[in-house]
């Protein structure tokens, strides 16, 4: 009995894993970048983006935290 219960347990975690594997890979290949706005009231809005590097809005974000101007490159 304690070892079909092992089995189906480690039946279960293969397919969970084999389902999320997909979502995980996705989320490691990119990038979490949060873009802070503010209103005029003043109120901050948080945008919480998943980049991937070669995405032309990465390449803004990371010339934007250097402290360099977009324009210039």
């Amino acid at each position: 009995m304690e070892i079909s219960l092992i089995l189906l347990s480690l039946a279960l975690v293969i397919i969970l894993m084999l389902y999320f594997s997909p979502l995980v890979i996705y989320r490691i290949k990119r990038k979490k970048v949060i873009v802070r706005h503010l209103s005029v009231e003043g109120k901050e809005e948080k945008i919480i983006l998943y980049l991937k590097e070669e995405d032309p809005l990465w390449r803004v974000i990371k010339m934007n935290k250097d402290g360099k101007n977009v324009s210039q490159s």
